[in-house]
């Protein structure tokens, strides 16, 4: 047989065998599992170095995607984290998730932090073109609030609703009446104005401050700001009064980097989520990958 030929061959069985392990890569597996299934395709050894080195084809399109101009057609945007765990530290990834005018959502850029840090990343959207925003969502997170207020101090903010209900329910503990005090209080997030919402909120105050006035002083604290959704179109306020849209994503995102243990350094976490990303069409990109 032709030496070409051969050689061909053996040039298409690498280029299989490499295919394979960046489609199981996506798909969550660990370099450590990695390894095993390219000795059971390849028959031959591979170092856990030589799979690190393979994945490395993410990189570069990730250094690509952060350099590319944001259009800015996102009304809302949704910001969360999740801890990783890295060696010998732990570490936070920071997700911004933008909702466009069609109800696409598409990740808009993320971070590997410590703690929930993310003004640089905010600072990063803002000068590529992140405009035009209406309503940013989130949890209360300390540093997210700041970062918000250093980098867009004239964007509404959005307490999510879900929080709320969820800390209300835990301040009251395992009361008899707990059910029922929080359907009730749920009714404020689902009125047809933020004037009648406002009076209900205040109905609820009434008739539960005797019974639990610490939880009820707990849940009013700050209403105002789990109530901006109401400043938007009525079509957005059902998908803008609270994070449940990028804490899905936050959960199957966790799932997926749980199976690939721990990561040996940020770059490692960086590649691992970026690859989540482009697998789940969460992101685009204006070059062919």
């Amino acid at each position: 047989m032709d030496a070409t030929i051969v050689f061909d061959r053996y040039q298409r069985r690498i280029a299989d065998v490499e295919r394979i392990l960046r489609h199981a890569y996506l798909l969550g597996t660990s370099t450590r599992g990695l390894a095993g299934l390219a000795e059971q395709i390849f028959g031959g050894s591979i170092s856990h170095q030589t799979i690190s080195q393979l994945m490395r084809w993410l990189d570069e399109q990730l250094v690509r995607w952060r350099r590319q101009p944001i259009n800015p057609v996102y009304p809302v945007v949704y910001i969360d984290g999740m801890h990783v765990d890295v060696l010998g530290q732990d570490k936070m990834v920071m997700l911004v998730i933008g909702m466009s005018k069609d109800g696409i959502k598409e990740a808009l850029g993320f971070c590997v932090s410590t703690g929930e840090q993310c003004k640089s990343l905010l600072e990063d959207l803002r000068d590529r073109g992140l405009e035009d925003v209406q309503l940013f969502v989130s949890d209360e997170s300390a540093p997210v609030l700041y970062a918000l207020q250093e980098v867009y101090p004239l964007v509404s903010w959005q307490s999510c609703t879900f929080h709320r209900l969820s800390r209300l329910r835990a301040t009251i503990g395992d009361k008899g009446y707990r059910k029922q005090m929080v359907r009730e209080a749920a009714c404020v997030f689902r009125c047809e104005s933020l004037g009648a919402a406002l009076d209900t909120a205040a109905a609820w105050r009434i008739r539960w401050e005797r019974t639990d006035p610490w939880a009820v002083e707990q849940f009013v604290h700050g209403i105002s700001d789990s109530l901006m959704f109401y400043e938007l179109p009525k079509q957005w306020w059902k998908r803008a009064r609270t994070n449940n849209p990028m804490e899905r994503q936050i959960r199957t995102l966790r799932q997926r980097l749980r199976l690939m243990g721990c990561f040996h350094d940020e770059s490692a976490v960086e590649r691992a989520v970026f690859g989540q990303l482009l697998r789940w069409h969460k992101i685009k990109l204006t070059h062919n990958t």
